[in-house]
């Protein structure tokens, strides 16, 4: 795992790091090229965002090497103890984890209303979608403990129309097994990190409005509730209201011209 990690590590560039803040249940990570490195290795090195890999070793600042927890560091997820050593990675999903993907997505379609769909899909399906997803220059994030892929997170076009081009509609599923330990929290904070260095204006959730807890890690991380329309929707025999709620991810007074 270490070596696979390494491995990525070596096209990290200090464009690369990005800071990601967990809040009060996550110690202080630094997103660096799809790698979580702890912050305090950072701290006691210098800045994250001169980390850069020489001959195929993380390094940070004057050419000093990560100490051997890393690039594997400690995240205090719920549930587990702040003292555990894990390979917690966040990184850019590929082919060989359309079948994990396909089996979360396909759990929550059966199971939850997270998705208003029942329709199964299979590895292809997700291999495909993933391809046309990373064609169209937007990100599809897995987080993966110990080689194990346990959620995935993506966003996309929030209408298909040249004037919202700025603006997208994201969607993060967990394993059943991985849901509560706060995954969602740190895919979330990588995707606004990656919709800010694409230079999009604005976020959307659209969340079922049974989920409050989704919709309260939203607001944590700083989305406002805009609109709710009740009963648009139907699944499990009962009609469905739609929350949706809003980022906005820069401040620019005018959006640039057509």
């Amino acid at each position: 795992m270490a070596k696979a990690l390494g491995a990525r590590a070596a096209s990290t560039t200090a464009d690369d790091a990005l800071s990601v803040h967990g809040g009060k249940d996550f110690a202080l990570e630094y997103w660096i090229g799809g790698i979580i490195c702890d912050a305090r290795i950072a701290e006691f090195f210098g800045r994250a965002a001169e980390i850069q890999a020489q001959g195929g070793a993380d390094t940070i600042g004057g050419g000093k090497t990560c100490p051997s927890f890393s690039p594997c560091p400690s995240i205090a997820l719920r549930g587990n103890s702040s003292a555990e050593k894990r390979c917690y990675m966040i990184r850019d999903a590929g082919p060989a984890d359309a079948a994990m993907i396909a089996e979360i997505y396909n759990d929550a379609a059966l199971n939850t209303t997270a998705i208003w769909n029942t329709t199964q899909v299979d590895a292809d399906n997700r291999a495909a979608w993933l391809e046309t997803r990373q064609q169209n220059g937007f990100p599809v994030l897995v987080f993966e403990d110990a080689g194990q892929v346990l959620a995935y997170a993506s966003f996309g076009t929030f209408r298909p129309f040249d004037g919202f081009d700025l603006s997208v509609e994201h969607s993060i599923y967990a394993h059943p097994s991985a849901r509560g330990r706060g995954i969602g929290t740190v895919l979330l904070q990588a995707l606004i990190a990656r919709a800010q260095k694409m230079g999009m204006h604005q976020m959307v959730a659209a969340i079922s409005a049974d989920n409050p807890g989704s919709i309260r890690l939203h607001e944590r991380l700083g989305f406002t509730q805009t609109g709710q329309m009740p009963e648009i929707g139907r699944k499990f025999g009962r009609w469905l209201d739609l929350v949706l709620l809003q980022k906005q991810l820069d401040t620019r007074p005018a959006p640039p011209a057509n």
